[in-house]
């Protein structure tokens, strides 16, 4: 077989490789909610009201909290990409991002914690697959299944 069949051959495999991936990508941001609104329970979203409603005093500090973990992420990338590379300068930026990241997902915690006390053991399940759900992606979980009690 010639050089140039085989290369026709795996730039035609590669080409019918990278189309399958996409088209799984694309599958997958399809099948899962994605807008805020769908999430916190608004337009038939797979969490429970009582998130919605203990979301939306949140709104606010979670837009701020977003916008500083941007900030943070931002200035990681521009330590990151300085000449001469400061390690020191590069961790405290890590770490800066870790401490903001955290205070967004307390926001959070604290608005499922709120929507649960609210909430009967069959819907507090129910939130829990759903806040378990966008993690998963396909993936098996090996934990048993709470609900199965």
């Amino acid at each position: 077989m010639s050089w140039s069949r085989r290369l026709s051959i795996a730039l035609a495999l590669s080409v019918g490789l990278n189309l399958v991936f996409a088209g799984i990508w694309i599958g997958s941001r399809f099948r899962h909610p994605h807008h805020p609104a769908e999430l916190a329970g608004g337009r038939g979203g797979r969490f429970p009201k009582a998130f919605g409603e203990a979301m939306a005093g949140r709104r606010a500090e979670l837009a701020a909290q977003r916008s500083a973990v941007a900030s943070a992420r931002a200035e990681a990338e521009a330590v990151l990409a300085r000449e001469p590379f400061d390690r020191a300068a590069f961790d405290a930026s890590l770490s800066e991002l870790r401490r903001k990241t955290q205070a967004t997902q307390e926001i959070v915690h604290r608005a499922v914690g709120d929507a649960a006390a609210t909430l009967p053991v069959e819907r507090r399940r129910e939130l829990g697959r759903a806040l378990n759900h966008g993690r998963r992606r396909g993936f098996k979980d090996p934990r048993p299944d709470p609900s199965a009690d």
